[in-house]
């Protein structure tokens, strides 16, 4: 099974206060803080993660698996 969810204002501040879209591997290095409730190693590792977009409006597409 495969779901998809979506974080709307995914945008982070940079050093001098302007605004930026995370990169992928932004996003997947916080994700790693998102461990299986059963067994202690986080979503990323586990492979769980199928796909990360980020889009120009700031949404971030995540597909994985549950």
């Amino acid at each position: 099974m495969s779901e998809e969810t979506k974080v709307e204002g995914a945008a982070v501040e940079t050093k001098n206060g302007e605004q930026k879209l995370p990169t992928v591997e932004e996003i997947l290095e916080a994700l790693k803080v998102v461990k299986d409730p059963e067994i202690p190693v986080n979503v990323v590792d586990l492979g769980l993660i199928y796909n990360v977009h980020v889009n120009p409006n700031g949404v971030v597409d995540i597909e994985m698996t549950l």
